[in-house]
């Protein structure tokens, strides 16, 4: 999937990825946080009409191709 990742479109199209992974072959990932921020994370997600995952997963996604792309910026230069 071919995505251009503007503002908060990258949210949208990390969690239009996920559907897809989750379509295709459902690998998970098991999170510890204290009891505090998980309850906020929920209460975000229900906010939105969203599963924890729906929630969670694009945010988590963004932060990682974000990492990858200012380290790839950085051997650039």
């Amino acid at each position: 999937m071919f995505c251009v990742l503007i503002g908060r479109t990258a949210f949208a199209c990390a969690k239009a990825e996920f559907l897809a992974a989750i379509a295709r072959n459902g690998a998970g990932i098991n999170v510890r946080c204290p009891n505090e921020l998980k309850q906020n994370i929920e209460e975000a997600a229900s906010a939105l009409g969203q599963a924890v995952n729906e929630f969670a997963v694009p945010a988590v996604v963004h932060e990682a191709r974000r990492i990858f792309h200012g380290a790839w910026m950085i051997r650039l230069f």
